[in-house]
């Protein structure tokens, strides 16, 4: 090629700069403009759209990222972790030197396991599972046993040989007194219905009187109605003066009149409305009649059996189903761990009855069901030695009423084992890592001394986790012993 065509032609491909603008060219370029933005909006260059499709797809796969690549890699290293945690265990497992040792190596561990198991069950520690939801059903199931026990503690008061059970007694040395203090748990081993019907027509008006009663906001309207209802409860076999933990002493129509009645709430509010002159303090409406002298929920296991009672006489037709009597009957049975310790107290109370009757105690004339308490681990001899002040029981003050009655509301009046008891009041539970649950069953018995020592030999070396504390022994004219004692037993171990 010529050297003066190839300068021509490379003078050619040099870019040469832009033309200026015309004012006519000008005014078309802005004419060009307005036409486009009214058309269709400011129109995106391709390096734009470029741009702005390579920020969604970075947006799009953080998204699937986030969604779905995270919680897998997540999974992924926690389940690498538990590998690795279970490649550690399995290397400080001594390991079989061959296949032939793993049905040996089986052998060994169900042999530990039922070891396990027996101990668990022969100390009745043992909880069953339905213990631990709280379920309706499971409920039902906790108060169904807490009844079978019932049943079957009134059966084996029928059928011992040797011991009298007179602390199921109805103890009033004088049923015709109202106010006479009650010495027995006064459990029935059944019901007198009287004339056929009466018995489940006297629970439908009780059922009337409770839901008015319910309805009612005026405290001293609602103690007035609470007398209608504690008359009907009269009439079907328990006393409110001993399933009751509050009395006010009311005025109606000039007339002295003792009002029985639960909820301290509603206690609470008797008070506070200051309907009563004589009252101050809450503790001044506790009622001393109670018998959850014998236990805090004495008074609930007896409404609990009697509900179980008059259900077996209930009317087919009525819809009064039995959570329903329960309510009526303002049964109030917790469903917690109270009630487990209170099974299994029943469980302790029924296996030392039948130690007593085998070694020819006479009679068990008062049982007093203790309150459950944290049993915590045993940190050596600094607390063993602890010299902690032990909390002494509140007497309630005796209210002025009908003869006899303020005397006999004082249990320090009473003499014997009852003086200064009161209302049991709860036991502070130390500090320090707690180990499981525990309760206690007080029992006055009576037996001749190797009688009653045998008893005592049995119960200290059964296989259950009884201990014996505060015992007291006393001479009698006929010389038998009249003992009392604290048996200690553990409800439940806790698990971590």
């Amino acid at each position: 090629m010529d050297k003066r065509l190839a300068g021509r032609v490379a003078f050619n491909r040099i870019p040469l700069p832009p033309r200026p603008l015309s004012f006519c060219d000008a005014a078309k370029q802005s004419e060009d403009n307005q036409r486009n933005g009214a058309s269709g909006g400011m129109k995106l260059k391709k390096r734009d759209q470029i741009v702005a499709i390579s920020i969604g797809a970075l947006l799009f796969i953080g998204l699937v990222h986030m969604v779905i690549f995270k919680p897998r890699a997540e999974l992924y290293e926690q389940v690498s972790k538990e590998y690795s945690e279970g490649i550690t265990l399995l290397q400080s497992v001594p390991q079989p030197s061959s296949p032939q040792e793993i049905p040996k190596f089986r052998e060994q561990t169900t042999v530990l396991d039922n070891r396990v198991t027996s101990v668990i069950e022969e100390l009745r520690l043992n909880i069953p599972p339905y213990y631990g939801s709280r379920r309706p059903e499971a409920v039902e199931r906790r108060l169904n046993d807490c009844v079978a026990l019932l049943k079957e503690l009134m059966e084996l008061k029928a059928t011992l040989k040797n011991t009298r059970l007179s602390f199921l007694d109805d103890r009033r040395q004088n049923p015709n007194n109202p106010f006479e203090m009650q010495m027995g748990w006064n459990l029935p081993l059944k019901i007198d219905e009287g004339r056929p019907g009466v018995l489940w027509d006297n629970v439908t008006k009780l059922q009337d009187r409770w839901v008015l009663l319910n309805g009612i906001t005026n405290p001293l309207e609602r103690l007035q109605e609470r007398i209608a209802y504690n008359d009907l409860l009269n009439q079907i076999g328990i006393r409110p003066a001993e399933v009751s933990d509050w009395v006010a002493p009311i005025q109606i129509r000039g007339i002295s009149a003792y009002v029985f009645f639960n909820d301290i709430k509603r206690a609470e509010e008797v008070l506070n409305a200051r309907l009563l002159q004589n009252v101050q303090a809450l503790e001044g409406l506790r009622n001393p009649l109670s018998t959850n002298r014998f236990g805090v929920l004495v008074p609930s296991l007896k409404k609990l059996w009697m509900s179980e009672l008059i259900y077996e006489k209930r009317d087919p037709k009525s819809p009064i189903d039995k959570a329903r009597l329960r309510d009526i009957l303002e049964v109030n049975m917790p469903t917690d761990h109270a009630l487990l310790a209170t099974n299994k107290q029943l469980e302790s109370l029924i296996d030392i009855i039948k130690k007593a009757d085998k070694n020819g105690v006479t009679e068990i004339s008062q049982v007093n069901l203790m309150k459950p308490v944290a049993l915590m681990k045993f940190e050596g001899r600094k607390q063993e030695e602890s010299t902690a002040p032990a909390a002494t029981p509140a007497v309630p003050t005796p209210m002025a009423g009908p003869a006899n009655f303020g005397a006999m509301m004082d249990p320090a009046m009473m003499g014997g084992p009852y003086a200064g008891f009161g209302m049991m009041t709860p036991t502070p539970v130390p500090e320090g890592e707690k180990v499981g649950g525990g309760a206690g069953i007080e029992m006055w018995f009576t037996a001749n001394n190797a009688n009653m020592i045998q008893f005592l030999f049995d119960i200290t070396h059964a296989p259950r986790s009884y201990t014996l504390d505060d015992l007291d022994i006393q001479a009698m004219p006929d010389r038998t012993l009249r003992t009392s004692a604290t048996i200690e037993l553990v409800t439940n171990i806790e698990g971590k």
